[in-house]
């Protein structure tokens, strides 16, 4: 990942709060970032006809609501640099886009006041096809410092976890810059099969397969705490490996954590283009209660056709 310079913050469900994008404008004043405030509508056609009104002068008082909005969050957006757009079309194409157009290096979707169970239709579909790092705000944060768990994949000299573990762990040194955090990393593992062996396999002996699974542990443990041994730029309040199914650790770490925002890989095959986020990712997303930051590996194709023709 490299040095942030735009974000993009889509506003389609929430109206600028104050108390919601804390964190998020922090970010934008101690990088210096330019903030594009962004909203979609299905059809400039229908609103017209609607309030009798020209598309250029809905555009306007749309453009201008969204201004007053970011005035009345003041003074938290005091000296951000930003600017405002509105685009029409299917909702989560044109965010994608606009994030192309930008030049953007991270989406920000801030939930609804009432959150619903699961995340909207539009918020899965950018979790799941747009290229960069998307941060789905679900709530106000209820801790300082923000709590902050980083799940990270092991790397068997594979190019694709270890881009997603770096890009997992430099968007939690971005957000200890600007924020006050505690952040924890975990890694959740499994031996292959495991059960089958031990259920089912008369040709393995218990005593073989404890063999088997402990060396499996050993590995992952070596890996996991050498590579949390190099995270210098950042403090690290707590180290978790845990044997069981990601998404259940996941989900269990969270609740009993208190977390406030989970950063995590959604992609772990690139090789598929037909796979736009692993069945894990989306199990564990939906089935969260906090804030998520989802992280795309580099390689990483968006099905959506972009004005660049990607």
């Amino acid at each position: 990942m490299e040095k942030m310079k735009n974000i993009v913050i889509l506003l389609n469900e929430s109206k600028v709060r104050a108390e919601t994008l804390t964190q998020t404008i922090r970010l934008a004043r101690k990088h210096q970032l330019h903030v594009h405030f962004l909203k979609t509508v299905n059809s400039y056609a229908q609103i017209s006809m609607l309030f009798k009104k020209s598309t250029a002068n809905i555009n306007k008082t749309l453009i201008a609501h969204m201004e007053s909005e970011i005035e009345q969050a003041h003074p938290l957006m005091e000296g951000i640099s930003h600017s405002c757009h509105i685009r029409e079309g299917i909702s989560f194409i044109e965010t994608i886009r606009e994030m192309a157009r930008t030049r953007s290096d991270l989406l920000i979707i801030p939930e609804p006041e009432i959150l619903p169970t699961y995340f909207e239709n539009n918020t899965q579909h950018l979790i799941r096809k747009c290229p960069k790092p998307v941060w789905v705000v679900r709530k106000q944060y209820q801790h300082t410092p923000l709590k902050v768990l980083v799940m990270l994949d092991i790397e068997i000299n594979n190019v694709v976890n270890h881009d997603n573990n770096e890009k997992c762990m430099k968007m939690a040194r971005y957000l200890s810059e600007s924020n006050e955090t505690i952040t924890d990393i975990a890694h959740a593992w499994s031996f292959p099969n495991e059960y089958y062996l031990r259920e089912i396999s008369s040709k393995i002996s218990t005593g073989q397969i404890n063999d088997m699974v402990e060396r499996e542990f050993q590995y992952h443990q070596e890996w996991f705490y050498s590579y949390a041994l190099k995270q210098h730029e950042l403090h690290i309040n707590s180290t978790n490996i845990l044997n069981g199914e990601k998404s259940k650790i996941t989900a269990e770490l969270v609740k009993n954590n208190n977390i406030d925002l989970l950063i995590l890989a959604t992609v772990d095959d690139i090789t598929n283009q037909g796979v736009f986020i692993s069945n894990e990712a989306e199990n564990i997303i939906q089935h969260v209660t906090c804030s998520v930051i989802g992280i795309k590996p580099n390689g990483f194709v968006t099905p959506v056709q972009t004005e660049n023709g990607k």
